[in-house]
């Protein structure tokens, strides 16, 4: 992903316990994943910050990994949460990756962002993880909402329609995400209309007259970054599992 928006004409800033030295299209700071340091500068100014981070969970769950995987997903949220608001000119974008694991064992059944949670380490880990990201106060920052609806729209279409991996289902999956966040704009407009004054605290629009037009903007910016970051992953996935569905 950073190769693509690099190649895109983005300043591109990676941010790793490991970095490489001498020079190349992408900067890589040093960062621990949970302590503030001089990575946050790069943050100032920035048009989106997108963070991955989190132990693998390829791993036998033992107590130690279990309190990892958990503290390096909420703990790197807590970091970019508190630098983003000592920026003076905070990031306009946040995209926060999630899990499909949320849904545990979901067999045949379809899931989207209403159906249930179900049970289990995992399935915990990422309640805490969303949790963590819904307590960053950041009112310059939009948290994007594209990121986990790009993942199961593609993976629908890829079970149940002739679509697969390419330019055509990376545009389908994208305009699908736009639908599921334009459908939420019609929402508030339907809110607003009801609630008129009490409009602004139910929906938290924080009386930004573009609040409409960045929601579509960090639902187009999470849709993208998650096919560009996670379709290959996902496509190996599905190959474990036998392929499309009949």
């Amino acid at each position: 992903m950073a190769a693509d928006l690099a190649m895109a004409g983005y300043e591109v800033v990676n941010l790793t316990r490991t970095p490489r030295t001498g020079a190349g299209a992408v900067q890589d700071l040093r960062w621990d994943g949970r302590t503030p340091g001089p990575w946050a500068e790069a943050l100032d100014g920035a048009a989106a910050v997108v963070n991955l981070t989190g132990r693998s969970v390829d791993c036998r769950y033992t107590a130690a990994n279990r309190r990892e995987i958990v503290e390096s997903r909420v703990h790197s949220v807590e970091a970019i949460g508190g630098a983003i608001r000592r920026c003076a000119r905070p990031p306009s974008a946040w995209v926060q990756t999630g899990s499909l694991a949320i849904y545990g064992d979901a067999g045949d059944r379809v899931c989207d962002e209403t159906a249930p949670h179900g049970d289990g380490f995992s399935v915990g880990v990422c309640e805490q993880w969303e949790a963590k990201v819904e307590e960053q106060v950041t009112p310059g920052t939009r948290k994007t909402k594209g990121f986990v609806p790009a993942i199961l729209a593609r993976e629908v279409l890829l079970r149940r329609s002739p679509l697969v991996p390419g330019k055509w289902l990376f545009f389908v999956v994208t305009a699908v995400c736009l639908a599921i966040s334009a459908s939420y704009e019609l929402f508030e407009w339907a809110a607003a209309v009801t609630l008129r004054s009490g409009a602004d605290a139910f929906l938290a629009t924080q009386g930004d007259p573009w609040d409409t037009q960045w929601d579509m903007l960090t639902a187009l910016i999470g849709a993208v970054t998650a096919q560009l970051s996670l379709a290959r992953a996902h496509d190996r996935q599905l190959r474990g599992l036998g392929g499309r569905d009949s």
